[in-house]
C-alpha cells in the first residue's frame, strides 16, 4: 500500500458520489461499548467483491500503518473494537484494491478523533466501487 490517502475529507463526506466513485454508507448506534473505545465494522454491499481495508496511519510516521480490516469476495463484514485514543495518534483510512489489485489508501478521514464518539459503533456499507 502507498504511505498516503489519494484524498483527506471529513467524515461527513463519507456517503455517494465519493471523488473514485464509490459510495460508503455510515451508520451509527450509541451506547454499544465503554466510552473509551469505538466500535467499527466493515460491510460489503451486494456484488461488492474487490479487496477493502480500513488502516490506521500514523500521524507522525505514515510508513507505519496498522491494519483494522481487511474484506474480499465472501467475507462480508469484520467488526473491531479500537481506544478511542489511537484516533488522536492515527489517521483513520479507507482503502480499496485498484487496477490490477493494488491495495491504494483512498480516503483519510481528516476528522476521526473528534467526530468518532467514544462507545459508538460505526458501520460503513462499501455500497458502490
Amino acid at each position: 500500500m502507498s504511505s498516503h490517502a489519494k484524498y483527506s475529507i471529513p467524515l461527513v463526506c463519507v456517503g455517494p458520489s465519493m471523488r473514485d466513485g464509490d459510495w460508503i454508507e455510515t451508520t451509527v448506534k450509541y451506547g454499544v461499548c465503554s466510552k473509551n473505545d469505538v466500535r467499527l465494522t466493515l460491510v460489503l454491499g451486494p456484488g461488492v467483491t474487490w479487496w477493502k481495508g480500513l488502516i490506521l496511519s500514523r500521524k507522525n510516521d505514515r510508513k507505519k500503518y496498522q491494519v483494522l480490516i481487511q474484506l474480499q469476495d465472501d467475507q462480508h463484514s469484520v467488526t473491531v473494537t479500537i481506544g478511542r485514543h489511537m484516533l488522536e495518534q492515527n489517521h483513520l483510512v479507507f482503502c480499496k484494491a485498484k487496477i490490477f489489485g493494488v491495495k491504494t489508501n483512498m480516503y483519510q478521514i481528516e476528522d476521526a478523533a473528534t467526530v468518532l464518539e467514544g462507545g459508538a459503533h460505526y458501520t460503513f456499507t462499501w455500497v458502490k466501487d
